[in-house]
């Protein structure tokens, strides 16, 4: 009787761990799918920078080729001045409404208070993962103590 005492408390150790490695599983999908959709975000929010750049790349090519072009020594020296001057002012004013277009610190700040809480849950959970296994393991080692005292009692009790 006592063997299958021992058998079953064997059995449902085992099963106890088995349903904490499948926490800890559920635990580390959940922080992977979350880790996903920060980078999907994230490679989202480049591409969209990338192509703002890709466009400022352009209208900047091509104002330097109509600065080029507005060089030709036929031209008096003060309208080539005039015409760089209000081509530098229109490139600036079109880059300053790009970038504000771009609204970056709402983005960041929404990527940020999406994401932090769960990344930093998930670092405390892995943080607190070795310490849950030793206590797990001196409560082990308690019941594991209580019953042989139990049973050294009953020995005890039963001789006298």
């Amino acid at each position: 009787m006592n063997l299958e005492a021992q058998l079953l408390q064997i059995i449902e150790e085992h099963q106890q761990q088995l349903k904490e490695q499948q926490k800890q599983l559920e635990q580390a999908l959940q922080l992977i799918q979350t880790q996903n959709r920060t980078i999907d975000e994230l490679e989202k929010y480049n591409n969209e920078l990338v192509k703002h750049c890709n466009q400022l790349r352009e209208q900047s090519n091509e104002l330097i080729n109509i600065i080029k072009q507005l060089q030709n020594p036929k031209l008096s020296a003060d309208l080539l001045k005039n015409l760089e001057n209000s081509l530098k002012q229109r490139l600036e004013s079109h880059l300053k409404q790009l970038v504000t277009d771009l609204n970056i610190e709402n983005q960041a700040e929404t990527i940020i208070e999406n994401i932090l809480p769960n990344l930093v849950q998930a670092v405390i959970e892995i943080k607190l993962k070795p310490l849950t296994e030793r206590v797990i393991e001196k409560m082990s080692s308690v019941e594991q103590y209580q019953q042989n005292l139990a049973g050294l009692i009953q020995q005890v009790s039963s001789r006298l």
